[in-house]
C-alpha cells in the first residue's frame, strides 16, 4: 500500500526555498567513511564549482588562520570526542580568495557511545556583519563625539519617553554628578527654569505636530546644582513615520551662558553708545557753533590790527625810523598768520562734516586745475611735473581735490634752492584700494618724524624758512581716514619724499541726510 508523501515533498520545497533565501546550507562528516558531504548553497557560500569533492581538512583550513582556524578545529574535535554541539560566526576564505563571514552550526550522531557522524549548517553572514561593523563604528564615532565635546548628545524616543545622553561633562560643567546622566523622561520638565517651560514644550509641540518641520531648536534656562540657571542652547532632527508622526528626535545641548551674558554685556555697551553718540553729536554742534563765532569774532579784531597798522605807516611813514616801520611789519604779519590759522582751524573742525554726495571724479581733470592754480610757481621754479595714468573714480570731490592740492603744494614748496624740482603723480590699483602717490625731490623727512608730521599744529621749520601753520596735513590725514584710508610716506633727508595715500573702490555713499 502506497503512502502519500505529497505534504512532506511540499515542505521540503519550502524549506530549500527558505534555506536559499537565507543563504543557508547543509554539511556532514561521515566519521565511519571519511567522507565529507557539503550541499550547493554550502559549495555557493565556499565559492567552489558543484562537481568539487570536499574533504575535512580542506575545509578547515580555509577558516581563517588563527583564532577562526583553531575555534572551528576544537568544536569539531569536542563534538566527535563527546557530542558538544557548536554555534559560531567566524570567519573564512573562499576558494576565490574573498573573505566572508559565516555562521556555523554543529552536533554530533552517536551509536554505542561512539560518534558516527556530524552534520550541521553553513550559513553566510557577510553582509549582517557589514552591518553590524558599520553599526558599531557609528557608536563609537558617537561615543568619540560626546567625549569630544562640553555639548550634550541626546536620543530621544517620543513614544516612550525614554532618552539616551551622552556627554558627562555637560552636566559636570552644571556642577551635577557624573551618575545624573539616565533616562528619566521627566529630567528636562525638573531643569528647565518654569518661566521658559511652558514656552519651550508649546514651541516643541508646534514642530511636533507639523509634518513639514523635521528641526526644532529653542534657547532656554537650565537649573545648575547650585540653584543658579544657565543659558542654553537646544536642536534636534525629529524622525517621523510614513505618515509624519514624530517618534523619536536625536540632538545636542550646549551651554551659551558665556555667549549670552556677552550679548548682555553688547547690549549695555551698545546703550553707552548711543548715549555717547547723543552727546558727541551735541558736542559737534556746539563745537561748529564755536568755530563759526570765532572765526568771525576773533577774524574782525584782527583785521582792524591790521587795517590802523597799515593806516598808522601811511601817514606816520615820514616820521618813523627803521626800528618801528619793523615793529608795525611783524605786528601785520603776526595779525596775517593769526588769521590763517583761524581759516586753518575752521577747515580742519569742517573736515568730514559736510554734506557731500558721492561722484564720478575725472582725479586727472582735478591735477590739471590744481596745476593751474600753481602756474607760476611752477613756471618761476621751472618745476617739472610727470603725471601718470589717472582713473575717474567714484569719491567726494572736493575732500579729494584738498587732499591732492595739498600734497602737490607742499611738493613745490619744501624744494632746494639749487635743484629744479621734480614732481611725480601717479595712481594704481591695490586690491580694493586706489593707491595715490606724490613724489618730490625735495628736502626730505627725518624718519622720526615721519607720524609727527600729521599732528595738528606739527612743524619742522620756522616761518623764515617755509610758510604754513602746520594744519595742512592734519586736514589731509583727517579727510583720508575718513574715507576709510591709509595715508603714510616714505622720506630721506635731502633726496626727497613720497606720501602714498589709499581709498576704497567701493564704498562711498551719499552723507547727506534724507
Amino acid at each position: 500500500m502506497g503512502k502519500d508523501i505529497t505534504e512532506k515533498k511540499n515542505l521540503e520545497e519550502i524549506l530549500t526555498k527558505s534555506n536559499k533565501l537565507a543563504r543557508i546550507g547543509s554539511w556532514e562528516i561521515n566519521i565511519n567513511k571519511g567522507t565529507v558531504y557539503w550541499s550547493d548553497i554550502t559549495k555557493e557560500i565556499r565559492e567552489v564549482e558543484p562537481d568539487f569533492v570536499p574533504t575535512l581538512e580542506a575545509g578547515i583550513s580555509k577558516f581563517k588562520e588563527g583564532f577562526h582556524r583553531n575555534t572551528i578545529q576544537k568544536r569539531v574535535e569536542e563534538c566527535i570526542a563527546n557530542g558538544t554541539p557548536w554555534d559560531e560566526e567566524l570567519l573564512i576564505e573562499t576558494f576565490k580568495g574573498n573573505w566572508k563571514w559565516v555562521r556555523s552550526i554543529g552536533e554530533g550522531e552517536f551509536l554505542n557511545g561512539k560518534c558516527i557522524r556530524v552534520y550541521g549548517s553553513f550559513q553566510d553572514i557577510n553582509d549582517k556583519k557589514k552591518v553590524q561593523q558599520d553599526i558599531i563604528e557609528s557608536n563609537e564615532r558617537f561615543n568619540l563625539v560626546a567625549k569630544a565635546t562640553n555639548d550634550l548628545i541626546w536620543d530621544w524616543d517620543i513614544i516612550s519617553g525614554e532618552t539616551l545622553r551622552l556627554g558627562k561633562s555637560f552636566f559636570e560643567n552644571l556642577g551635577y554628578p557624573q551618575n545624573f546622566t539616565n533616562s528619566n523622561k521627566l529630567l528636562w520638565l525638573e531643569l528647565i527654569h518654569p518661566d521658559d517651560l511652558d514656552r519651550v514644550e508649546n514651541r516643541r509641540n508646534q514642530v511636533f505636530d507639523d509634518p513639514s518641520q523635521n528641526y526644532w531648536e529653542d534657547q532656554y534656562r537650565c537649573k545648575r546644582a547650585d540653584g543658579s540657571y544657565a543659558y542654553v542652547y537646544d536642536r534636534g532632527y525629529i524622525v517621523r513615520t510614513s505618515n509624519g508622526i514624530a517618534i523619536k528626535m536625536i540632538g545636542s545641548t550646549q551651554d551659551i551662558s558665556k555667549l549670552k551674558q556677552n550679548e548682555i554685556e553688547l547690549a549695555k555697551l551698545n546703550e553707552q553708545l548711543i548715549i555717547q553718540a547723543k552727546d558727541l553729536a551735541l558736542s559737534n554742534n556746539e563745537l561748529e557753533n564755536f568755530a563759526y563765532v570765532a572765526s568771525h569774532d576773533l577774524q574782525e579784531p584782527l583785521r582792524m590790527i591790521s587795517s590802523f597798522l597799515s593806516q598808522i605807516e601811511k601817514k606816520y611813514g615820514e616820521i618813523l625810523d627803521e626800528k618801528g616801520k619793523k615793529y608795525i611789519f611783524f605786528a601785520v604779519d603776526g595779525a596775517k598768520r593769526m588769521r590763517q590759522i583761524i581759516l586753518d582751524l575752521l577747515e580742519f573742525s569742517r573736515v568730514g562734516r559736510q554734506e557731500l554726495d558721492v561722484e564720478e571724479v575725472n582725479i586727472r581733470l582735478i591735477i590739471d586745475e590744481i596745476l593751474d592754480l600753481y602756474k607760476k610757481q611752477i613756471e618761476e621754479k621751472k618745476a617739472i611735473i610727470v603725471i601718470g595714468n589717472m582713473p575717474n573714480i567714484i569719491t567726494f570731490k572736493a575732500p579729494i581735490r584738498q587732499v591732492l592740492q595739498n600734497l602737490i603744494s607742499n611738493a613745490l614748496k619744501y624744494q632746494q634752492d639749487s635743484i629744479i624740482p621734480e614732481i611725480n603723480i601717479q595712481c594704481e590699483r591695490d586690491y580694493d584700494f586706489w593707491k595715490f602717490s606724490v613724489k618730490d625731490n625735495g628736502i626730505g623727512i627725518e624718519e622720526e618724524y615721519h607720524d609727527k608730521i600729521f599732528e595738528i599744529f606739527q612743524r619742522l621749520h620756522n616761518k623764515e624758512e617755509f610758510s604754513g601753520t602746520g594744519i595742512g596735513l592734519a586736514i589731509v590725514k583727517k579727510i583720508i581716514e575718513g574715507m576709510s584710508g591709509k595715508i603714510y610716506l616714505t622720506s630721506q633727508k635731502g633726496v626727497g619724499s613720497t606720501f602714498y595715500f589709499t581709498i576704497p573702490i567701493k564704498q562711498f555713499q551719499s552723507t547727506k541726510k534724507d
